[in-house]
């Protein structure tokens, strides 16, 4: 087994303050928009509301690829190149370009996202 951290960065670039409150929503993308494999599996705790300051202020969420050197039968190895992220309460994403190998499978979600939380 193996694991990839990143970190994915929410920055305010209004001029007011804003919130946000649980988990993004995450999956990877082929360069069309297909969605490849199952979406970020959710962590199971408490969702903290976080104040994002106006004028560049920040939160943060990481996500956790827990994948196999060697993929096992059924999980169809496809590459990604596009990260795709619905903020929390959004229904809008956002994406951004990402280089992963992922499992096409989706019952085999190698994704985890965490909440949101205050930039360190």
């Amino acid at each position: 087994m193996g694991q990839q951290l990143a970190q994915i960065t929410f920055t305010n670039t209004g001029t007011t303050d804003c919130t946000l409150d649980g988990h993004p929503g995450v999956s990877v993308t082929d360069d069309a928009g297909n969605q490849i494999g199952a979406s970020a599996f959710r962590t199971d705790v408490p969702t903290p509301t976080v104040t994002v300051a106006a004028n560049g202020g920040i939160a943060v969420a990481t996500l956790d690829n827990s994948y196999q050197l060697v993929y096992d039968d059924g999980c169809g190895p496809q590459h990604a190149t596009m990260l795709k992220v619905y903020p929390p309460d959004e229904t809008v994403a956002l994406s951004a370009p990402f280089d992963i190998t992922v499992c096409s499978n989706t019952d085999l979600g190698q994704l985890t996202i965490d909440v949101v939380k205050p930039a360190i």
